[in-house]
């Protein structure tokens, strides 16, 4: 249990320092009901130490839970969240020392909507270059991680007027856009 640290009052307080690395969620958004799974990385393995995990919504809190971290450096984890419709959480990360001080801090925000287009969140695309998977993916990772859903490709036209180039009825596997240069 926190009790030092209560949502935005004592955030000063909690630094984020060298220990905790980085928290994702599996998706972008969520399903009333549905389990989130997060990932959460560390900088470097530790001995005996705990996680606080606190979920919250608006100035309440939902549930909060311990988890011990033991010579791991990433973790998984689940959550079941409410089956209410169109709400947003807020997930604090403590770390925890051997005398139960909280030596770092991390949030994460969880998105429940049966429909996205209720509070869109947009992101965009602008440039096409080949990209290996490994790029690819870590592109998808950090749209994931702002929660967008809502997604669209800037200048993907081949012409305004003919926005799909064409080659003997079949999709161009290139084309020269509109600031000439080769989608």
């Amino acid at each position: 249990m926190i009790s030092r640290v209560h949502g935005c009052v004592h955030q000063s307080a909690v630094k984020h320092e060298k220990w905790l690395g980085d928290i994702a969620t599996d998706q972008a958004a969520y399903h009333p009901g549905e389990a989130v799974t997060f990932h959460l990385s560390l900088y470097e393995e530790m001995e005996e130490r705990s996680l606080v995990v606190r979920y919250q919504h608006l100035n309440g809190l939902v549930h909060e839970e311990e988890i011990h971290v033991s010579d791991e450096r990433d973790f998984t984890w689940e959550w079941t969240q409410s089956d209410k419709d169109f709400k947003g959480y807020m997930i604090e990360v403590y770390l925890k020392n051997e005398e139960a001080d909280v030596i770092d801090h991390l949030n994460i925000a969880v998105d429940v909507s049966s429909d996205w287009s209720k509070f869109p969140i947009y992101g965009y695309l602008a440039d096409f270059h080949k990209a290996e998977y490994e790029e690819q993916h870590a592109v998808i990772e950090r749209l994931n991680r702002f929660h967008v859903n809502g997604f669209q490709f800037y200048d993907w036209q081949d012409r305004h007027d003919n926005p799909l180039k064409l080659e003997n009825e079949e999709v161009a596997s290139t084309w020269i856009d509109i600031a000439n240069t080769e989608v």
